[in-house]
């Protein structure tokens, strides 16, 4: 996992012969959540506006981490 102020990026393993295909399914997953991100290859990246509220920081953090946990 990294991060640089509110933007954050998870890193997933790679399934043996299908490369990407686990963060495609998590971007997936996060947006049947409410949650807009990014997969290159297979991390998963959140990078939310600078105007967002506290609330939506946790309904983001909270919709990604069941995104994540699903894929696993």
């Amino acid at each position: 996992m990294r991060n640089f102020g509110l933007a954050a990026g998870v890193e997933l393993k790679a399934k043996q012969d299908a490369i990407g295909e686990r963060g495609f399914n998590a971007q997936a997953l996060a947006f049947k959540h409410g949650v807009l991100t990014r997969a290159p290859g297979d991390s998963l990246v959140l990078a939310p506006p600078f105007i967002t509220t506290r609330s939506q920081v946790d309904q983001m953090v909270d919709g990604f981490r069941k995104a994540i946990l699903e894929t696993a």
